[in-house]
């Protein structure tokens, strides 16, 4: 008997032709940068390939790293038990630096035109906006009203892709000499929220929660083609930020769980078991679903 490659309801092609409204629960979501690998869902030997999404490659050139766009994956279970996944594009995360008499919108806006100049970027990759917040620490009282909290400028910086925003994030915060808009400023910026997963930002500009729910609304996505497959999700579209939307919903999808277990041998009995070492080897590996 051959075995049971998809352990999920069957999906029958027609039944998304339509693009009807798509609702499922998270399961993950993943932040991706530069181009995904792709390939044919229907190849076979495709699908036993040793391969995954690629990790980040630190040697890559900075100017190309800075250039390029991130995508956010979103994977979830249906409440009929297909598995999907949403590529969302156009996503910026975000940092903000609060304002002060030397850290000035202006001076933000300078450094922020040096660093497109320096990568080569167009205005669009990275945009500054000023925000009315309340300090993430301490309290304090409004001016006009004690018994609430005050709000203080911050300038939000919006970025196209995550490194980018790690790299500009530490540029404010040293004070970086290659910025001269930086290197002359008598105080360091006062950063914050640089060090938050996309992941999270994704979720919370979203209004979405981990392990919760996600509507997208139909014919407001595209569905991938089966030849341009990034996942061996059942369903794979591709959409854009602000269009996933929270679903209240108290159920559970039905999950299919796998436990998996691997045994190995180590040469003397002893140590612990090492690719590397001759003699040690994989003995066993399983999976129960």
């Amino acid at each position: 008997m051959h075995p049971t490659l998809n352990l999920r309801p069957v999906l029958s092609p027609e039944s998304m032709q339509a693009r009807p409204t798509l609702r499922f629960q998270i399961l993950a979501v993943e932040v991706m940068e530069g181009k995904t690998p792709t390939f044919d869902i229907g190849d076979r030997e495709a699908l036993v390939l040793d391969a995954s999404f690629p990790e980040i490659d630190e040697n890559v050139h900075p100017m190309r790293r800075a250039t390029e766009t991130c995508e956010v994956f979103v994977f979830g279970v249906s409440q009929a038990g297909h598995s999907v996944v949403a590529r969302v594009a156009g996503f910026m995360p975000h940092f903000y630096v609060e304002l002060s008499r030397v850290v000035t919108i202006d001076v933000i806006k300078k450094a922020v035109g040096e660093i497109r100049r320096k990568y080569g970027l167009p205005q669009s990759a990275i945009r500054v906006a000023l925000e009315d917040r309340r300090r993430a620490y301490g309290w304090v009282p409004a001016p006009d009203n004690t018994h609430k909290v005050a709000t203080f400028q911050f300038a939000c910086l919006k970025f196209h892709n995550s490194w980018l925003l790690r790299n500009v994030a530490y540029k404010f915060s040293e004070k970086a000499t290659d910025i001269v808009a930086l290197r002359c400023l008598t105080e360091t910026p006062d950063v914050s929220e640089e060090r938050v997963a996309v992941s999270e930002k994704f979720l919370a500009a979203h209004n979405l929660k981990p392990s919760g729910w996600c509507q997208i609304q139909a014919c407001s996505y595209d569905i991938v083609l089966s030849t341009a497959r990034t996942t061996v999700s059942q369903v794979e579209i591709r959409t854009c930020t602000g269009v996933p939307k929270p679903l209240e919903r108290a159920s559970i999808a039905p999950l299919v769980i796998a436990a998996v277990d691997i045994e190995a041998h180590s040469h003397d009995f002893r140590s612990f078991p090492d690719a590397t070492v001759p003699g040690d080897k994989i003995t066993f590996i399983g999976t129960t679903f």
